[in-house]
């Protein structure tokens, strides 16, 4: 429940910061509107001005309706976990309840829990890249079999490309 009361906090301090953001969009687009009322067109200077300040003022009107949409969401979302926090905090909540909270969205749609997949092996439901087998051995690799004296060149055939016979000693019948 605390979670949730935390949730809802920072969900009310970014709407705010939203709306602020808004509002000072919306106060820039009230100066760009007064510019271009004051602009006079009288040569193609001022036309390209013109076209320029109109261009900024759509954009910004885009952001506002942008930010509009966001804090639409984002009071939808507050607003869901209030009434989560209520059920909560009236204390009879019944277990059927919990499990449809927990497997459920407030909406009636089921919440699809992620995945577990690994980077480094590339495959999904096995382990999490932090589990991952491969990142956890810390082993170094097996030390060289070959005993021999450094700087001696070993045979090694190019064909099958194993150490321990050259290509002319290969059998060509085997396939590889």
């Amino acid at each position: 429940m605390e979670e949730e009361v935390s949730n809802v906090g920072n969900l009310r301090a970014k709407v705010n910061l939203l709306e602020k953001e808004k509002r000072s969009l919306e106060n820039k687009i009230v100066d760009l509107r007064v510019q271009v009322a004051s602009t006079e067109i009288t040569n193609t200077d001022s036309d390209n001005f013109v076209k320029e300040l109109k261009d900024e003022k759509d954009q910004l009107e885009g952001q506002v309706n942008f930010l509009n949409t966001v804090i639409v969401d984002m009071q939808r979302k507050n607003d869901e976990l209030k009434t989560r926090i209520e059920i909560f905090e009236l204390g009879n909540v019944s277990d059927d309840t919990k499990a449809n909270m927990n497997g459920m969205s407030p909406n009636g749609r089921y919440v699809v829990a992620p995945r577990l997949y690994c980077d480094i092996c590339d495959c999904f439901d096995a382990h999490d890249t932090e589990d991952c087998p491969k990142q956890a051995s810390s082993d170094s690799p097996p030390p060289s079999q070959h005993h021999g004296e450094r700087g001696s060149t070993r045979p090694y055939c190019d064909t099958c490309e194993v150490f321990g016979h050259e290509t002319g000693e290969c059998n060509d019948d085997e396939t590889f």
